[in-house]
């Protein structure tokens, strides 16, 4: 989105909530569009759009990219989630389906479903008890949805910042288990 675009956005804003005390400079449009400068403008649009649906008090940021992330991703329930889990699950010692036929199951499935299957595994799922396991799950695949879509709504350069971040902690993390202090046995 240009900085133009991100002005025009105030002003549909300025529009939609007339009585809010919205202040519209360029200090403002400048620090809006280096937020959201990374976002298409008609998504931003259509995420204020959808906020004002459902809100009567302006969007901040935050709330634009959630709703970008919401059109663009929008997010299973965890019935719908649970049922593709079993749509991998097959019981022990059952005969495999082929690489085709796995791909194609795997597609048709949330990856954070994915993710949970392969973290759990097949036999574990299969042996697990039922309403325990559904429980479980459900709380699994709402944290990891919430963090997926967090993670989804920030800009490019935020993301590459915390990778770095990252990958410096867990640099520094491999070094300290590299030196003599560490006990491996402690």
């Amino acid at each position: 989105m240009t900085r133009k675009e991100t002005a025009m956005l105030f002003v549909a804003m300025q529009e939609i909530y007339p009585k809010s005390m919205f202040s519209y400079t360029d200090k403002t449009v400048n620090v809006w569009h280096g937020l959201l400068g990374d976002i298409d403008a008609k998504l931003a649009l259509a995420s204020l759009e959808k906020h004002a649906l459902t809100s009567e008090f302006p969007p901040s940021i935050a709330a634009i990219r959630a709703a970008c992330v919401d059109i663009v991703s929008p997010t299973i329930s965890v019935d719908e989630a649970w049922g593709q889990l079993w749509t991998l699950v097959r019981p022990p010692g059952s005969p495999s389906m082929g690489h085709d036929a796995w791909e194609a199951r795997t597609k048709a499935v949330d990856p954070i479903v994915l993710d949970i299957f392969y973290a759990i595994g097949n036999s574990s799922i299969y042996a697990s008890e039922e309403r325990f396991f559904r429980q479980e799950f459900a709380k699994l695949y709402t944290g990891m949805a919430k963090v997926r879509r967090d993670e989804m709504a920030l800009s490019p350069e935020v993301s590459n910042l915390i990778a770095e971040a990252r990958a410096a902690i867990e640099q520094s993390s491999l070094a300290l288990i590299g030196t003599e202090d560490y006990d491996e046995h402690s």
